[in-house]
């Protein structure tokens, strides 16, 4: 839902309820270093957001437009299939019987000087474990960060556009006793594409800095990765 109390004011909400079957590779595992879980339940919860959305239309091309969000969402889950590490660093897809995930969002979008833009965004969240399990009730959620940030500037001409951005995520844990607490990820990524006709061609690198990290215990990331794509609109 989207509501408008004035041109310049908008009222967004939504809210959901859904189910997620485990996927075949959390059902099952993969060659040791995660064991699989044929006995998982579909996971269920209700998602809701509720926030509001400003814009102002600039009158030159110093500043061109304005634009910032803010959400309140929340998650209410049952049964919710996460990953959780060992002491051997082996990982195994669990039910956690109860879940709660709020939190809220920020977001700035600046278009200035013709030909260029800046994109914000920040993101708080509490991700808390209300199991059944007294020892793990009240813990954080393992695998999510708790605070995410982002910060883009774009340079766009006709159909070429090049960014660069930074990318912070903090505050993650790998089990679900919260003993395992995961290295913060600072990147630094910056692409280029250029739109000819129906053709879209795009080249990103990612991890400039070529730091090592690990999204899941044992699993490192890549370090500095480079990708060409081209896409066709039919």
């Amino acid at each position: 839902m989207k509501y408008y109390f004035l041109h310049w004011l908008a009222f967004k909400s939504n809210i959901a309820n859904y189910v997620r079957e485990p996927s075949f590779f959390e059902l099952f595992g993969d060659r040791g270093f995660f064991l699989g879980n044929e006995d998982l339940k579909a996971e269920k919860g209700t998602n809701f957001d509720a926030g509001f959305e400003i814009r102002w239309q600039g009158t030159g091309d110093w500043l061109k437009s304005i634009s910032c969000n803010a959400a309140y969402f929340r998650s209410d889950v049952e049964d919710l299939i996460t990953v959780s590490y060992d002491a051997r660093g082996i990982g195994k897809y669990t039910n956690i019987s109860e879940a709660q995930i709020e939190g809220v969002e920020l977001g700035l979008n600046v278009a200035f000087l013709k030909y260029f833009r800046f994109v914000g965004n920040a993101t708080w969240q509490d991700p808390e474990n209300r199991s059944e399990i007294e020892a793990f009730d009240g813990k954080k959620l393992p695998g999510r960060f708790e605070k995410s940030y982002l910060g883009r500037i774009e340079v766009q001409y006709r159909g070429f556009r090049v960014y660069a951005e930074y990318v912070d995520e903090k505050d993650m844990y790998y089990d679900t006793a919260n003993l395992l607490k995961t290295e913060d990820k600072e990147e630094i990524n910056a692409g280029a594409s250029w739109l000819f006709r129906s053709f879209l061609f795009s080249f990103e690198a990612k991890n400039l800095q070529d730091n090592q990290y690990e999204d899941f215990k044992g699993y490192p990331l890549p370090g500095v990765s480079y990708s060409f794509s081209v896409k066709y609109d039919f």
